[in-house]
């Protein structure tokens, strides 16, 4: 379906919610048919960083998909805002910014709301606790991230 760039039609009371499913889906699919793509072709450690993408984009998916519209606006509040901030930190380090970049950067930071204190969007722990099977969610990312930093090198690197 992915591929067949058909379109499809998504039934849902909430679009907002519908959408940001769907996109992580999308995501989740496009890195895992990158890091398929690599493993056949014998490329495995480097696939485990694509890998860990794709389940978070999986599980960020499947979390949304069972909340509401408010936790979409977080998870955009806090895309914004990291945005806003890298702008912030590259204005700092004499780095230009065209001024259409930084009014549409600083538009979207204002445009959505902060959510409320108890919406928690920043920890992958917090959304694997919500589905059954929590625990083996969780490890599975942590295995995924421990295989995605550089000093992984050190564990394949002959003595």
């Amino acid at each position: 379906m992915w591929d067949s760039d058909q379109g499809f039609e998504v039934r849902i009371k909430q679009a907002p919610t519908g959408r940001a499913a769907v996109a992580f889906a999308a995501n989740a699919y496009r890195y895992a048919r990158v890091a398929c793509t690599l493993w056949d072709q014998g490329i495995y450690a480097e696939t485990v960083p694509l890998a860990r993408t794709c389940f978070e984009s999986a599980v960020l998916a499947a979390w949304v998909q069972q909340s509401d519209t408010a936790v979409v606006n977080a998870l955009l509040h806090e895309t914004f805002r990291n945005d806003y901030n890298l702008m912030q930190q590259l204005k700092k380090a004499a780095v230009p910014i065209p001024t259409e970049i930084e009014a549409r950067v600083t538009e979207l930071r204002k445009s959505v709301v902060k959510p409320a204190p108890d919406i928690s969007v920043q920890k992958m722990e917090d959304m694997c606790q919500s589905f059954h099977g929590n625990s083996q969610l969780y490890l599975i990312f942590r295995v995924l991230s421990g295989g995605s930093h550089a000093l992984d090198a050190l564990r394949r690197c002959p003595r």
